[in-house]
């Protein structure tokens, strides 16, 4: 997104989230229409707001296989009250993160649960990336 756009993701989110969202489907868009990208079996993280856009969810569908890592918002909110993890991000930045967290999941988690292949995304890392590997 920083490089198709040339500004951060704070200053985007300073505009408006609309501007960011675009920005950020534009970058999704970029990246699929990449000759071969389809069937290259490359892994692509979005963040988590991604899965808003209809448009995101179709194309996303289209040249792969969806994958959601599930996280409880406890180990989430526990995660991104990190020192600096939270103020990276604009959604939580200045709130009370387990609060902003829930209201986010009641908002995607119809869309997180639509995906073809979910993952208990609270394991360790490598015991996540096995799980990934062997659905993939």
């Amino acid at each position: 997104r920083e490089r198709l756009s040339g500004h951060c993701v704070a200053d985007l989110f300073a505009r408006s989230e609309a501007t960011f969202r675009e920005v950020e489907a534009s970058a999704l868009r970029s990246l699929c229409a990449e000759p071969g990208f389809g069937g290259a079996g490359a892994v692509v993280a979005t963040g988590g707001g991604a899965v808003i856009s209809a448009a995101n969810r179709t194309l996303m569908s289209t040249v792969g296989r969806v994958c959601y890592l599930d996280v409880d918002v406890e180990t989430l909110a526990k995660r991104l009250c990190a020192p600096d993890e939270a103020s990276r991000r604009p959604l939580l930045r200045g709130r009370d993160v387990r609060q902003e967290l829930v209201k986010l999941q009641e908002l995607r988690g119809q869309y997180y649960r639509s995906a073809e292949i979910i993952v208990n995304g609270a394991s360790a890392i490598p015991q996540v990336v096995e799980e990934i590997v062997g659905a993939l």
